[in-house]
Protein backbone atom coordinates (compact mmCIF):
# COMPACT_ATOMS: atom_id res chain seq x y z
CA UNK A 1 0.00 0.00 0.00
CA UNK A 2 1.39 3.40 -0.94
CA UNK A 3 0.96 6.50 1.15
CA UNK A 4 1.36 9.71 -0.83
CA UNK A 5 2.33 12.66 1.28
CA UNK A 6 2.64 16.01 -0.47
CA UNK A 7 5.17 18.35 1.09
CA UNK A 8 4.58 21.88 -0.12
CA UNK A 9 7.88 23.71 0.22
CA UNK A 10 8.18 27.36 -0.64
CA UNK A 11 10.43 26.75 -3.66
CA UNK A 12 9.87 29.88 -5.71
CA UNK A 13 11.88 30.45 -8.90
CA UNK A 14 12.07 34.12 -9.94
CA UNK A 15 13.43 34.36 -13.49
CA UNK A 16 14.23 37.74 -15.05
CA UNK A 17 14.94 36.60 -18.61
CA UNK A 18 12.27 38.32 -20.75
CA UNK A 19 14.05 38.37 -24.18
CA UNK A 20 16.44 36.23 -26.21
CA UNK A 21 19.62 38.26 -25.56
CA UNK A 22 19.57 37.44 -21.81
CA UNK A 23 21.77 34.35 -21.36
CA UNK A 24 20.94 33.58 -17.72
CA UNK A 25 18.57 34.61 -15.03
CA UNK A 26 18.89 35.50 -11.38
CA UNK A 27 16.88 32.97 -9.38
CA UNK A 28 16.01 33.00 -5.68
CA UNK A 29 14.84 29.81 -3.95
CA UNK A 30 13.17 29.82 -0.54
CA UNK A 31 13.00 26.34 1.03
CA UNK A 32 12.61 24.74 4.40
CA UNK A 33 15.87 23.18 5.52
CA UNK A 34 14.32 20.15 7.27
CA UNK A 35 11.21 18.07 6.65
CA UNK A 36 10.11 15.01 8.65
CA UNK A 37 8.32 12.54 6.40
CA UNK A 38 6.20 9.79 8.01
CA UNK A 39 5.82 6.65 5.90
CA UNK A 40 4.26 3.26 6.64
CA UNK A 41 5.93 -0.05 6.00
CA UNK A 42 3.71 -1.86 3.51
CA UNK A 43 6.64 -3.57 1.77
CA UNK A 44 6.14 -1.21 -1.16
CA UNK A 45 8.06 1.88 -2.19
CA UNK A 46 6.35 5.14 -1.30
CA UNK A 47 6.62 8.54 -2.93
CA UNK A 48 7.88 11.76 -1.37
CA UNK A 49 7.38 14.97 -3.34
CA UNK A 50 9.23 18.29 -3.47
CA UNK A 51 8.12 21.23 -5.58
CA UNK A 52 9.84 24.16 -7.31
CA UNK A 53 7.44 26.75 -8.68
CA UNK A 54 8.19 29.67 -10.96
CA UNK A 55 6.79 33.07 -10.21
CA UNK A 56 3.87 33.88 -12.48
CA UNK A 57 5.37 37.31 -13.19
CA UNK A 58 8.65 35.98 -14.62
CA UNK A 59 9.32 34.91 -18.21
CA UNK A 60 11.75 32.51 -19.80
CA UNK A 61 13.17 29.06 -19.05
CA UNK A 62 14.99 27.87 -15.92
CA UNK A 63 16.58 24.47 -15.41
CA UNK A 64 16.10 23.17 -11.87
CA UNK A 65 18.05 20.14 -10.59
CA UNK A 66 17.90 18.23 -7.31
CA UNK A 67 21.24 16.72 -6.21
CA UNK A 68 21.97 14.62 -3.10
CA UNK A 69 24.72 16.44 -1.19
CA UNK A 70 26.13 14.87 1.99
CA UNK A 71 27.69 18.19 3.06
CA UNK A 72 24.20 19.62 3.52
CA UNK A 73 23.45 16.94 6.11
CA UNK A 74 26.85 17.37 7.79
CA UNK A 75 26.26 21.10 8.17
CA UNK A 76 22.78 20.53 9.56
CA UNK A 77 23.99 17.98 12.15
CA UNK A 78 26.79 20.31 13.25
CA UNK A 79 24.48 23.30 13.57
CA UNK A 80 21.64 21.48 15.40
CA UNK A 81 23.56 18.83 17.37
CA UNK A 82 21.76 15.97 15.60
CA UNK A 83 23.12 12.65 14.33
CA UNK A 84 21.08 12.08 11.17
CA UNK A 85 22.71 9.61 8.76
CA UNK A 86 22.81 9.71 4.99
CA UNK A 87 20.23 7.32 3.54
CA UNK A 88 21.98 4.63 1.45
CA UNK A 89 21.31 4.62 -2.31
CA UNK A 90 19.73 1.16 -2.05
CA UNK A 91 16.81 2.67 -0.08
CA UNK A 92 15.57 5.18 -2.66
CA UNK A 93 15.55 6.20 -6.30
CA UNK A 94 14.41 9.27 -8.22
CA UNK A 95 12.60 8.91 -11.53
CA UNK A 96 13.76 12.36 -12.68
CA UNK A 97 16.09 14.93 -11.11
CA UNK A 98 16.32 17.70 -13.76
CA UNK A 99 13.34 19.84 -14.77
CA UNK A 100 12.66 22.77 -17.06
CA UNK A 101 10.43 25.44 -15.61
CA UNK A 102 8.84 27.45 -18.43
CA UNK A 103 6.12 29.98 -18.98
CA UNK A 104 3.76 27.12 -19.83
CA UNK A 105 4.98 24.57 -17.22
CA UNK A 106 5.66 26.74 -14.22
CA UNK A 107 6.68 24.11 -11.68
CA UNK A 108 9.17 21.27 -11.19
CA UNK A 109 7.55 18.35 -9.35
CA UNK A 110 10.37 16.22 -7.96
CA UNK A 111 9.50 12.70 -6.79
CA UNK A 112 11.78 10.35 -4.89
CA UNK A 113 10.66 6.77 -4.19
CA UNK A 114 11.64 5.43 -0.74
CA UNK A 115 11.65 1.84 0.51
CA UNK A 116 10.29 1.73 4.10
CA UNK A 117 11.19 -1.93 4.62
CA UNK A 118 14.83 -1.24 3.70
CA UNK A 119 14.98 1.89 5.83
CA UNK A 120 13.67 0.14 8.93
CA UNK A 121 16.17 -2.70 8.43
CA UNK A 122 18.87 -0.10 9.08
CA UNK A 123 17.22 1.38 12.15
CA UNK A 124 14.13 1.18 14.34
CA UNK A 125 10.40 1.70 13.85
CA UNK A 126 9.29 5.15 14.91
CA UNK A 127 12.83 6.55 15.27
CA UNK A 128 14.17 9.21 12.89
CA UNK A 129 17.73 8.18 11.96
CA UNK A 130 18.21 8.52 8.18
CA UNK A 131 17.74 11.43 5.81
CA UNK A 132 18.15 12.59 2.21
CA UNK A 133 19.89 16.00 1.89
CA UNK A 134 19.23 17.83 -1.39
CA UNK A 135 20.93 20.85 -2.88
CA UNK A 136 19.00 22.65 -5.62
CA UNK A 137 20.80 23.90 -8.73
CA UNK A 138 19.27 26.50 -11.03
CA UNK A 139 20.73 26.88 -14.51
CA UNK A 140 23.81 24.97 -13.32
CA UNK A 141 24.46 27.20 -10.33
CA UNK A 142 24.09 25.98 -6.75
CA UNK A 143 21.66 28.02 -4.73
CA UNK A 144 22.80 29.40 -1.39
CA UNK A 145 22.47 26.98 1.52
CA UNK A 146 19.84 29.00 3.33
CA UNK A 147 17.70 29.24 0.19
CA UNK A 148 18.42 26.16 -1.87
CA UNK A 149 18.83 23.13 0.40
CA UNK A 150 16.32 20.74 1.92
CA UNK A 151 16.65 17.65 4.13
CA UNK A 152 13.97 14.94 4.14
CA UNK A 153 14.22 12.68 7.21
CA UNK A 154 12.23 9.45 7.53
CA UNK A 155 10.07 8.16 10.34
CA UNK A 156 8.90 4.64 9.44
CA UNK A 157 5.81 3.32 11.24
CA UNK A 158 4.03 -0.01 11.15
CA UNK A 159 0.49 0.06 9.76
CA UNK A 160 -1.77 -1.05 12.61
CA UNK A 161 -5.30 -2.30 12.26
CA UNK A 162 -6.82 -1.79 15.70
CA UNK A 163 -9.79 -3.51 17.30
CA UNK A 164 -11.29 -0.79 19.43
CA UNK A 165 -13.03 -1.01 22.78
CA UNK A 166 -16.49 -2.48 22.41
CA UNK A 167 -18.04 -5.44 24.20
CA UNK A 168 -16.05 -6.38 27.27
CA UNK A 169 -18.35 -8.93 28.86
CA UNK A 170 -21.36 -10.90 27.60
CA UNK A 171 -24.00 -12.36 29.91
CA UNK A 172 -26.29 -15.05 28.57
CA UNK A 173 -28.34 -18.18 29.09
CA UNK A 174 -27.11 -21.34 27.43
CA UNK A 175 -30.13 -21.57 25.17
CA UNK A 176 -29.28 -18.17 23.64
CA UNK A 177 -27.66 -17.48 20.29
CA UNK A 178 -25.87 -14.19 20.71
CA UNK A 179 -25.65 -11.55 17.98
CA UNK A 180 -22.61 -9.41 18.69
CA UNK A 181 -20.49 -6.75 17.05
CA UNK A 182 -17.40 -4.63 17.62
CA UNK A 183 -15.52 -1.86 15.83
CA UNK A 184 -12.09 -1.89 14.24
CA UNK A 185 -10.07 0.96 12.75
CA UNK A 186 -6.83 1.89 11.03
CA UNK A 187 -4.44 4.31 12.71
CA UNK A 188 -3.66 6.39 9.61
CA UNK A 189 -5.34 8.02 6.65
CA UNK A 190 -5.00 5.13 4.23
CA UNK A 191 -4.86 5.74 0.49
CA UNK A 192 -5.46 2.29 -0.96
CA UNK A 193 -7.62 -0.68 -0.04
CA UNK A 194 -6.37 -2.94 2.75
CA UNK A 195 -8.33 -6.14 3.49
CA UNK A 196 -8.49 -7.32 7.11
CA UNK A 197 -9.72 -10.82 8.03
CA UNK A 198 -11.16 -11.73 11.44
CA UNK A 199 -11.25 -15.12 13.11
CA UNK A 200 -11.79 -16.63 16.55
CA UNK A 201 -8.54 -17.97 17.95
CA UNK A 202 -9.19 -20.04 21.08
CA UNK A 203 -5.50 -21.03 21.23
CA UNK A 204 -4.70 -17.58 22.59
CA UNK A 205 -6.54 -18.23 25.86
CA UNK A 206 -3.49 -19.96 27.34
CA UNK A 207 -1.34 -16.97 26.34
CA UNK A 208 -3.83 -14.62 28.01
CA UNK A 209 -3.94 -16.71 31.18
CA UNK A 210 -0.15 -16.74 31.38
CA UNK A 211 0.04 -12.99 30.74
CA UNK A 212 -2.51 -11.99 33.37
CA UNK A 213 -2.35 -14.86 35.84
CA UNK A 214 -5.92 -15.96 35.02
CA UNK A 215 -7.50 -19.38 34.53
CA UNK A 216 -10.24 -18.83 31.94
CA UNK A 217 -11.66 -21.61 29.80
CA UNK A 218 -11.71 -21.21 26.01
CA UNK A 219 -14.86 -20.71 23.97
CA UNK A 220 -14.34 -23.03 20.97
CA UNK A 221 -13.80 -21.31 17.65
CA UNK A 222 -16.56 -23.39 16.05
CA UNK A 223 -19.10 -21.66 18.35
CA UNK A 224 -18.65 -18.49 16.27
CA UNK A 225 -20.29 -17.83 12.92
CA UNK A 226 -19.38 -14.65 11.07
CA UNK A 227 -21.70 -12.27 9.30
CA UNK A 228 -18.67 -10.11 8.56
CA UNK A 229 -15.37 -12.01 8.45
CA UNK A 230 -13.51 -9.58 6.21
CA UNK A 231 -13.60 -5.82 5.91
CA UNK A 232 -11.80 -3.59 3.43
CA UNK A 233 -10.76 -0.09 4.36
CA UNK A 234 -11.12 2.17 1.34
CA UNK A 235 -9.54 5.57 0.99
CA UNK A 236 -10.52 7.92 3.82
CA UNK A 237 -12.33 5.15 5.74
CA UNK A 238 -11.02 4.72 9.27
CA UNK A 239 -13.63 2.57 11.08
CA UNK A 240 -15.60 -0.59 10.30
CA UNK A 241 -18.23 -2.64 12.14
CA UNK A 242 -17.74 -6.41 12.45
CA UNK A 243 -20.77 -8.68 13.05
CA UNK A 244 -20.83 -12.27 14.32
CA UNK A 245 -22.97 -14.81 16.23
CA UNK A 246 -22.03 -17.09 19.13
CA UNK A 247 -23.97 -20.26 20.06
CA UNK A 248 -24.71 -20.19 23.77
CA UNK A 249 -24.89 -23.97 24.16
CA UNK A 250 -21.25 -24.27 23.04
CA UNK A 251 -19.88 -21.83 25.62
CA UNK A 252 -18.21 -23.43 28.69
CA UNK A 253 -19.89 -23.01 32.07
CA UNK A 254 -18.61 -20.18 34.23
CA UNK A 255 -16.39 -17.35 33.08
CA UNK A 256 -14.87 -18.17 29.71
CA UNK A 257 -12.88 -16.29 27.11
CA UNK A 258 -13.00 -15.90 23.33
CA UNK A 259 -10.12 -14.05 21.67
CA UNK A 260 -10.75 -12.63 18.19
CA UNK A 261 -7.80 -11.78 16.00
CA UNK A 262 -7.34 -9.96 12.75
CA UNK A 263 -5.12 -11.14 9.93
CA UNK A 264 -3.36 -8.52 7.81
CA UNK A 265 -0.38 -10.71 6.91
CA UNK A 266 -1.24 -10.41 3.22
CA UNK A 267 0.03 -6.84 3.47
CA UNK A 268 3.33 -7.95 4.96
CA UNK A 269 2.41 -6.93 8.50
CA UNK A 270 3.13 -9.27 11.38
CA UNK A 271 0.44 -9.35 14.09
CA UNK A 272 1.41 -9.77 17.72
CA UNK A 273 -1.29 -11.96 19.35
CA UNK A 274 -1.07 -10.03 22.63
CA UNK A 275 -1.04 -6.56 21.09
CA UNK A 276 -4.02 -4.26 20.56
CA UNK A 277 -4.83 -6.15 17.36
CA UNK A 278 -7.05 -8.61 19.14
CA UNK A 279 -10.34 -8.51 20.98
CA UNK A 280 -11.18 -10.52 24.08
CA UNK A 281 -14.79 -11.37 24.84
CA UNK A 282 -15.66 -12.59 28.33
CA UNK A 283 -18.70 -14.84 28.62
CA UNK A 284 -20.51 -15.55 31.85
CA UNK A 285 -23.64 -17.67 32.17
CA UNK A 286 -26.45 -15.94 34.08
CA UNK A 287 -28.68 -18.35 36.00
CA UNK A 288 -32.34 -17.66 35.13
CA UNK A 289 -34.19 -15.71 37.82
CA UNK A 290 -37.04 -18.24 37.76
CA UNK A 291 -34.79 -20.64 39.69
CA UNK A 292 -34.57 -18.41 42.77
CA UNK A 293 -36.40 -17.31 45.85
CA UNK A 294 -35.17 -14.08 47.47
CA UNK A 295 -35.08 -13.10 51.13
CA UNK A 296 -33.78 -9.92 52.76
CA UNK A 297 -32.62 -8.84 56.22
CA UNK A 298 -35.36 -6.22 56.58
CA UNK A 299 -37.26 -3.93 54.26
CA UNK A 300 -38.58 -0.40 54.25
CA UNK A 301 -39.85 -0.61 50.70
CA UNK A 302 -40.38 -3.72 48.57
CA UNK A 303 -40.06 -7.41 49.40
CA UNK A 304 -37.20 -9.73 48.51
CA UNK A 305 -38.95 -10.94 45.39
CA UNK A 306 -38.75 -7.46 43.90
CA UNK A 307 -35.03 -8.14 43.38
CA UNK A 308 -35.68 -10.93 40.88
CA UNK A 309 -38.73 -9.62 39.01
CA UNK A 310 -36.70 -8.44 36.02
CA UNK A 311 -37.74 -4.81 36.48
CA UNK A 312 -35.15 -2.12 37.13
CA UNK A 313 -37.96 0.29 37.93
CA UNK A 314 -38.71 -1.42 41.27
CA UNK A 315 -36.27 -1.57 44.16
CA UNK A 316 -35.79 -2.97 47.63
CA UNK A 317 -34.71 -0.37 50.20
CA UNK A 318 -33.72 -0.16 53.83
CA UNK A 319 -33.69 3.24 55.52
CA UNK A 320 -33.10 4.18 59.14
CA UNK A 321 -30.98 2.50 61.78
CA UNK A 322 -30.24 -1.20 61.35
CA UNK A 323 -27.50 -3.61 62.36
CA UNK A 324 -27.30 -5.73 59.22
CA UNK A 325 -28.14 -5.57 55.53
CA UNK A 326 -28.20 -8.66 53.35
CA UNK A 327 -29.91 -10.36 50.41
CA UNK A 328 -30.08 -14.15 49.92
CA UNK A 329 -30.95 -16.03 46.73
CA UNK A 330 -31.99 -19.64 47.36
CA UNK A 331 -32.65 -22.37 44.81
CA UNK A 332 -36.30 -23.42 44.68
CA UNK A 333 -35.53 -26.99 43.60
CA UNK A 334 -34.34 -29.06 46.56
CA UNK A 335 -32.67 -31.54 44.21
CA UNK A 336 -30.42 -28.95 42.56
CA UNK A 337 -27.21 -27.15 43.50
CA UNK A 338 -25.36 -24.34 41.76
CA UNK A 339 -21.76 -23.83 40.78
CA UNK A 340 -21.51 -20.10 41.49
CA UNK A 341 -18.95 -17.93 39.67
CA UNK A 342 -20.18 -14.43 40.51
CA UNK A 343 -23.04 -12.04 41.22
CA UNK A 344 -24.49 -9.03 39.44
CA UNK A 345 -25.96 -6.12 41.40
CA UNK A 346 -27.95 -3.10 40.22
CA UNK A 347 -27.96 -0.55 43.03
CA UNK A 348 -31.02 1.55 43.76
CA UNK A 349 -31.50 5.12 42.55
CA UNK A 350 -29.97 7.01 45.45
CA UNK A 351 -30.72 10.38 46.92
CA UNK A 352 -27.46 12.21 46.06
CA UNK A 353 -27.29 13.58 49.61
CA UNK A 354 -27.24 10.11 51.14
CA UNK A 355 -24.52 7.54 50.54
CA UNK A 356 -25.19 3.86 51.10
CA UNK A 357 -23.23 0.66 50.71
CA UNK A 358 -19.45 0.79 50.32
CA UNK A 359 -18.41 -2.87 50.54
CA UNK A 360 -20.12 -6.21 49.95
CA UNK A 361 -19.12 -9.70 51.08
CA UNK A 362 -20.40 -12.64 49.02
CA UNK A 363 -21.06 -15.93 50.84
CA UNK A 364 -22.21 -19.38 49.63
CA UNK A 365 -23.95 -22.04 51.73
CA UNK A 366 -25.57 -25.45 51.36
CA UNK A 367 -27.89 -25.08 54.38
CA UNK A 368 -28.05 -21.33 55.28
CA UNK A 369 -26.29 -22.22 58.53
CA UNK A 370 -22.62 -22.40 57.56
CA UNK A 371 -21.43 -19.79 55.07
CA UNK A 372 -18.22 -19.79 53.02
CA UNK A 373 -16.78 -16.47 51.89
CA UNK A 374 -16.56 -16.46 48.09
CA UNK A 375 -15.42 -12.90 47.43
CA UNK A 376 -15.62 -9.21 48.33
CA UNK A 377 -16.51 -6.12 46.34
CA UNK A 378 -16.04 -2.35 46.78
CA UNK A 379 -18.90 -0.45 45.15
CA UNK A 380 -18.05 2.05 42.45
CA UNK A 381 -19.32 5.57 42.95
CA UNK A 382 -20.01 8.57 40.76
CA UNK A 383 -20.49 12.03 42.19
CA UNK A 384 -20.44 10.72 45.76
CA UNK A 385 -23.10 8.05 45.23
CA UNK A 386 -23.00 4.45 43.99
CA UNK A 387 -22.78 3.95 40.25
CA UNK A 388 -26.20 2.90 38.94
CA UNK A 389 -24.86 0.56 36.27
CA UNK A 390 -24.58 -3.16 36.87
CA UNK A 391 -21.79 -3.96 39.29
CA UNK A 392 -20.33 -7.45 39.14
CA UNK A 393 -17.97 -9.49 41.26
CA UNK A 394 -16.36 -12.76 40.10
CA UNK A 395 -14.77 -15.48 42.17
CA UNK A 396 -13.50 -19.06 41.74
CA UNK A 397 -16.24 -21.66 41.21
CA UNK A 398 -17.94 -22.61 44.47
CA UNK A 399 -20.90 -24.99 44.98
CA UNK A 400 -23.98 -24.34 47.10
CA UNK A 401 -27.74 -23.85 47.25
CA UNK A 402 -27.78 -20.31 48.64
CA UNK A 403 -25.79 -17.18 47.80
CA UNK A 404 -25.72 -14.19 50.13
CA UNK A 405 -24.79 -10.56 49.42
CA UNK A 406 -23.91 -8.99 52.75
CA UNK A 407 -23.30 -5.23 53.04
CA UNK A 408 -20.21 -5.09 55.25
CA UNK A 409 -19.51 -1.34 55.14
CA UNK A 410 -21.64 1.75 54.53
CA UNK A 411 -21.49 5.50 55.05
CA UNK A 412 -23.63 7.96 57.01
CA UNK A 413 -27.14 6.83 57.88
CA UNK A 414 -28.02 3.44 56.40
CA UNK A 415 -29.66 3.90 53.04
CA UNK A 416 -29.23 0.54 51.37
CA UNK A 417 -30.95 -0.92 48.35
CA UNK A 418 -30.85 -2.87 45.10
CA UNK A 419 -33.01 -2.78 42.01
CA UNK A 420 -32.02 -6.27 40.79
CA UNK A 421 -29.57 -9.00 41.78
CA UNK A 422 -28.52 -12.09 39.82
CA UNK A 423 -26.18 -15.03 40.19
CA UNK A 424 -23.77 -16.33 37.57
CA UNK A 425 -22.78 -19.95 37.10
CA UNK A 426 -24.48 -23.28 36.41
CA UNK A 427 -27.28 -25.28 38.01
CA UNK A 428 -26.82 -29.06 38.23
CA UNK A 429 -28.25 -32.09 40.06
CA UNK A 430 -27.01 -32.83 43.58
Amino acid sequence: MKRFCYIFLSLWVFASCSNDDVESSDVTLEVRDYVKETIYNFKEDQAVYLWATKSWADKGVSKVEYVVDASVLDNYNQEHGTTLKLLPESCYYAEQTVFEVTDEMKYAKFKVMCSPDKIVELGTYGKIEYALPYRIYVNGQAAEDRYGTVIVAFNVLQPLALIEAGIDSVYFHHEDELSLDFSCSLNFDNRLTIPVNFFADATLVSDFNAEYGADYEAVPSEAVTWETSQVSFERKETEKKVLFNVKGDMIPVGVSLLPIRMDVDSQGVSVDPLSDRKYFLFFNDMIAQSNWEASVSKTWKGSGDILIDGSLGDNWMVAGEASEFWVILSLKDENKVANFTGVEMYVQDYDPNKVGQKKAEIYVSMDKEEWELAGTYNFKTEGGKPNLDAQRVYFPKITGKHIKINIAEWENSPYIGFREVAAMGEIKDK
